[in-house]
């Protein structure tokens, strides 16, 4: 009878280890997951235009999302090859049904997310330098900069 639970025990160990190492490293699983940050995204979207969140509240939360998804599709995508840098732009297309990517909200909000999302990875300087040319942006087209 004592057996059973010394063969079971390290069995939902090795499957709970098994599960927490394949969500964080098999593409399969790092896709599904950066296609639950994109649907986490459009609903934050959707919830900002619909008048339910605030400009603030709804960057902060698209920030967020943008960096999960950037996070995921950085560690499912391939790694770059050596040499030359390269930089792949991605539409995500965030925007509603019926709604333009040229809506005011929508690019009020698109702005600021991708303000509060700048990596500092490269560098400080570099994050510094993306977040003044979003503000100059956001200022030129008389929207709000969320902080």
């Amino acid at each position: 009878m004592i057996k059973r639970p010394l063969v079971v025990v390290p069995a939902v160990i090795g499957l709970a280890i098994g599960f927490v190492a394949a969500w964080h490293y098999w593409p399969p699983l790092l896709r599904y997951r950066e296609s639950l940050a994109i649907a986490e995204a459009r609903t934050t979207v959707h919830r900002y235009l619909d008048g339910r969140d605030s400009l603030d509240v709804a960057a902060h939360r698209l920030a967020n999302a943008l960096r999960k998804w950037d996070e995921l599709a950085f560690r499912s995508g391939e790694p770059p090859a050596p040499g030359t840098g390269s930089m792949i732009i991605e539409s995500l297309d965030l925007a509603p049904t019926g709604v333009s990517e040229n809506d005011p909200r929508f690019e009020e909000l698109s702005l600021n997310a991708m303000r509060l999302s700048v990596p500092a990875v490269p560098s400080a300087e570099f994050k510094a330098r993306v977040t003044a040319q979003l503000d100059s942006v956001l200022l030129a087209r008389g929207y709000q900069i969320v902080r």
